[in-house]
């Protein structure tokens, strides 16, 4: 069993999902680890170009297994776009790819608060992507995040939601609708989701090939990074 990490060294931009690419043909398993839909990794294949934010590069190989582990904070919404978008590009991944189910999601509310603090900070901003890691992270380093496991559980998960908003001081319109969306996003997100350590593990038993697939860079790192201009993850 080998295991293989990408990392970039730079601020991002390095080429990390062309290296991600060329070594996933010969790896059993791809697993992005940390970071949300922030990233973008860009494969061209026959003429073809794909866009990852989220689903590891691997998922263009169909023996690969493909794993989103619980480290990374997860956009239901975009993340169910993006895995439609590959079943239209005629990408089956039916039984290969894994979605921790104690990943906490990324929110609406979240991007509205990026968008929000980015603003108050004018001349001084960060300079997010806007799409509300920030503000999940922060929500999961203070236990106030919903996770995904929690869109099983309906009444919980407004009772959660409903203190998420008040916590933000943010009105909270329609909590119905809002759940009801949740809920379809959940339908299409519930095959795929599962406890990934454990299937990790029995990989690494197996001799598994492994490959860690990094999102960002080191110097957006927010141990080893440009801080305060960073990521809100180690990367």
């Amino acid at each position: 069993m080998s295991t293989l990490a990408i990392l970039g060294c730079l601020w991002g931009d390095e080429a990390k999902a062309k290296v991600v690419d060329y070594l996933g043909a010969s790896a059993d398993v791809v697993v992005r680890f940390q970071g949300g839909a922030n990233a973008g990794h860009t494969i061209v294949v026959e003429g073809r170009k794909y866009v990852f934010h989220s689903v590891p590069a691997g998922i263009l190989y169909p023996e690969c297994n493909c794993v989103i582990g619980s480290g990374v904070v997860v956009d239901p919404f975009r993340l169910r776009d993006e895995m439609r978008a590959l079943q239209d590009s005629g990408i089956n991944f039916e039984g290969r790819l894994y979605i921790d189910e104690r990943a906490s999601m990324v929110l609406p509310l979240h991007q509205e608060l990026d968008q929000l603090q980015e603003k108050r900070l004018g001349e001084a901003k960060i300079g997010t992507t806007g799409r509300g890691i920030g503000p999940a992270y922060a929500d999961r380093v203070s236990r106030r995040a919903l996770r995904l496991i929690d869109l099983a559980h309906p009444e919980w998960l407004g009772m959660r939601l409903q203190a998420l908003y008040e916590h933000h001081q943010i009105q909270l319109e329609d909590l119905e609708a809002k759940l009801a969306d949740l809920q379809g996003v959940y339908e299409f997100l519930k095959p795929y989701l599962a406890q990934t350590d454990e299937l990790l593990w029995d990989w690494h038993l197996q001799d598994k090939h492994i490959l860690f697939e990094g999102a960002q860079g080191t110097l957006l790192d927010l141990v080893y990074g440009s801080y305060p201009y960073v990521t809100s993850s180690q990367t």
